[in-house]
């Protein structure tokens, strides 16, 4: 099982997708000493981007004229190319850069642009070749709607909302 995945539809040939559960949302992170006035797209052309080797965002990017991407292993490697000016900015995804900031007092050095510059709603996908992918999938897809109608799943992106507005300290 895959816990976060985006959907596609070579992906969806050979796995099974949940219903959307969360949107993740992919920021641009900039060096606090740089100069980059971030306005969409547009405003990243002829910069070098750093980014998460094997996400399905490549494509994307390759649209933005003159941009250059660095594909790298993880968010750590990402912001320390940043933080480091090996790169000029950084695609990550918000949460993640968040708490990688917040780890490595990276919080003055480095900021996190909105809105995304992407956003793509998330899923739990499983091999379809596993026997029980289609009961799992409709377990989750039962239990996600059962939470949302309770009101339970409002209250946990409450809990953690702040994360996605909030500078890490």
């Amino acid at each position: 099982m895959i816990p976060a995945l985006w959907w596609t539809e070579n992906r969806a040939k050979t796995i099974l997708f949940s219903q959307p559960y969360f949107t993740n949302e992919l920021s641009i992170i900039s060096n606090t000493k740089s100069q980059l006035d971030y306005q969409g797209p547009h405003s990243l052309e002829s910069l070098t981007i750093s980014t998460i080797r094997g996400y399905g965002y490549h494509e994307y990017l390759q649209s933005i004229d003159r941009l250059t991407i660095v594909p790298l292993l993880n968010v750590h490697s990402c912001l320390e190319h940043v933080k480091k000016h090996r790169a000029d900015i950084a695609l990550v995804d918000k949460y993640a850069a968040w708490f990688e900031m917040k780890k490595n007092g990276y919080s003055t050095e480095l900021t996190i642009w909105q809105p995304a510059l992407i956003k793509h709603p998330l899923h739990i996908g499983i091999s379809k070749e596993h026997p029980d992918a289609e009961y799992i999938i409709t377990s989750f897809n039962k239990g996600l709607e059962q939470i949302k109608r309770s009101g339970e799943y409002d209250e946990i992106l409450a809990r953690y909302e702040h994360l996605a507005s909030a500078q890490p300290e």
